[in-house]
């Protein structure tokens, strides 16, 4: 990372900067998994005893016989680089106008990669048990895992999406004082912001011998396989994959298969936006007295013009791959509202009253599928038709100041979100074969309303060395209704957790600083439904961690700080519709960092 800033100040009225920001990372991943399929179940079956829905029940232990097993070799790289420009100024003679300007001018270019090779082995007996709580576990019978005789060569995934993005904004905000008793001052100015998103690349699925192959890994090299160890399969003991340095360098493999040397960029996955916007606002500041009491707040609207521009490759009535480009033109109106009543010089209420926009994520608009698996006959698709969401909110506070820097406060919102976007599964027929299609649509409208309190202090009327504790305690409750993919029900929006808190001790004096700090949200929806969740909703169970960060000044110019992050070993769980079905579990890792921070 390199980053540079200039400042100049030519006159007394005038001062100008100037800044750059170079990024340059690479970031590299290798991994095995192994993933059991079911296959005839057996007898010996027992049920958690609880109903869905439709009235079925959900698996604990089973058995099942002429199962599965798909083992893979995966390596991913993301290679970044991004630069920003930007340079600006602040104009003021000391009258009632002041103004600033600003033109800033991004370049970021995004390399990513990913190869899966999957081998799979027939498993003639298979126990599951599905666990609430704890990993859910596996136990096989009747094949040698550790054997490579038994594993047959199945299919290449091969990812490969670039991206170029370009972005140039200018702002020019001014703010002119007023001579009035109601209104303070005036905010206004405008933005324009061109963005422009290029994304190509291509998502190719090969199977090796149609996905049937006799041939199996006994006579292959075994300088280009690996042995995943007993200690990180669990359950099943160890089990062979392609090794990741036969992943990465790829020719081996392919050649040993008869597959295609190298890839090319494919039409499908060639997708340029475009999106120009023009916006101009303008913001009155007032002070006036209700019931003899002092009111201050803002009162404002935004304009915004924006112009939309996308070309894509979709499929035609006959199948064939076809440039597709759309236009689009719209005007909103974004009003917002804002007040601050002081019931007391230590109380205030506060009202704020808004109209805001989201735009819709360049990513989810392409018309092109791509086929994921075509084995489990998976694909994912963009939706060019997708709107920005829009959402009508309102909020009130109640404010309590205390000593030195207590503050205690209680606060309920409202919001009405229309368009909210939502990821889907449906079905389509794609060459012949009906497909599982991930894709994307508008929720309709949501609604979001929900309470937050919160109370923080530091207790500096103790006697020392107790003076320099503090606590930090908050909580949001959230209630939240989204139209379902199941006609005529509704879930929560994605991502918003019903219950979330945190409570953070804090010691501050002299030259220790400390933080130890509990994290809590509750379970939430990741998904409405998705690919290979059929037409299922999936679930994230509740989530606590547990941080730390203990810091010392050894002088004005030296501090060290040693944190935590995880310290209890927390744990993540998603699940599909029940609890009891669970899709994955995963330990989170635990990190202890040691920091030092020197000022010439």
């Amino acid at each position: 990372m390199i980053i540079g800033s200039y400042q100049w100040r030519p006159s007394q009225d005038l001062t100008l900067n100037a800044n750059y920001v170079g990024i340059d990372y690479m970031e590299r991943d290798n991994f095995q998994t192994a993933r059991f399929y079911t296959g005839t179940a057996a007898s010996g079956f027992s049920l958690w005893g609880d109903r869905n829905s439709d009235g079925s029940d959900n698996l604990k232990t089973g058995s099942f016989t002429g199962n599965s097993v798909t083992d893979t070799s995966v390596i991913g790289d993301e290679h970044r680089k991004s630069h920003l420009f930007d340079i600006g100024g602040r104009w003021s003679n000391g009258g009632p106008l002041t103004v600033k300007a600003r033109v800033a001018h991004n370049e970021t270019s995004v390399v990513n990669t990913l190869y899966e090779w999957g081998i799979n082995a027939s498993v003639p007996g298979m126990t599951l048990t599905m666990n609430d709580g704890s990993a859910s576990r596996v136990a096989v019978s009747g094949v040698d895992l550790a054997n490579p005789a038994v594993y047959h060569p199945n299919y290449l995934l091969a990812i490969h999406l670039d991206g170029i993005q370009r972005n140039t904004a200018s702002t020019v905000d001014a703010n002119y004082k007023m001579d009035s008793s109601v209104l303070n001052s005036i905010d206004f100015g405008l933005r324009t912001n061109d963005y422009t998103r290029h994304s190509f690349g291509f998502v190719n699925f090969y199977c090796i011998d149609s996905c049937n192959s006799s041939r199996t890994l006994a006579t292959v090299d075994p300088g280009l396989l690996h042995q995943v160890p007993g200690a990180e399969s669990r359950d099943v003991g160890p089990y062979w994959t392609y090794s990741s340095a036969a992943v990465r360098q790829q020719s081996a493999l392919r050649t040993l298969y008869g597959l295609p040397a190298g890839e090319s960029n494919t039409p499908d996955q060639d997708q340029l936006n475009n999106e120009k916007t023009l916006a101009a606002y303008m913001k009155l500041n007032y002070e006036l007295a209700v019931a003899g009491l002092p009111v201050t707040g803002n009162l404002g609207v935004r304009y915004i013009e924006t112009k939309l521009h996308g070309e894509s490759y979709g499929a035609d009535a006959a199948g064939t791959q076809v440039l597709q480009s759309r236009d689009s033109k719209r005007h909103d109106l974004l009003p917002s509202f804002n007040a601050n009543l002081a019931l007391r010089d230590d109380l205030a209420l506060r009202l704020a009253a808004s109209r805001t926009l989201g735009q819709v994520n360049f990513g989810y608009l392409a018309a092109a599928v791509s086929i994921t698996n075509q084995v489990q006959h998976d694909a994912r698709a963009g939706n060019p038709d997708l709107q920005p969401y829009k959402s009508t909110n309102y909020d009130l506070s109640l404010e309590h100041y205390f000593g030195g820097n207590g503050l205690a406060y209680i606060g309920a919102f409202n919001k009405t979100v229309d368009g909210f976007v939502q990821t889907v599964a449906e079905p389509r027929v794609i060459n012949g074969e009906t497909y599982n299609v991930s894709t994307f649509k508008s929720a309709g409208t949501s609604k979001i309303k929900g309470l937050e309190i919160g109370y923080q202090q530091f207790f500096d009327r103790l006697p020392a060395p107790f003076n320099g504790l503090g606590m930090q305690a908050n909580y949001t409750y959230v209630d939240s209704k989204a139209p379902s993919a199941v006609e005529g029900q509704t879930v929560p929006l994605q991502g918003l957790s019903k219950n979330s808190y945190n409570l953070v001790g804090m010691y501050e004096l002299g030259k220790v600083k400390a933080r130890l700090a509990y994290n809590y949200r509750s379970g939430y929806v990741v998904s409405t439904s998705s690919s290979g969740a059929q037409g299922v909703p999936i679930f994230a169970k509740a989530l606590g961690t547990l941080d730390f960060s203990l810091g010392y000044d050894f002088s004005k110019q030296l501090s060290v700080v040693l944190d935590g992050v995880n310290i209890l070993g927390a744990h993540s769980e998603q699940y599909y519709g029940n609890p009891h079905n669970q899709m994955n579990y995963l330990p989170l890792n635990k990190r202890i960092g040691l920091q030092a921070r020197y000022t010439f």
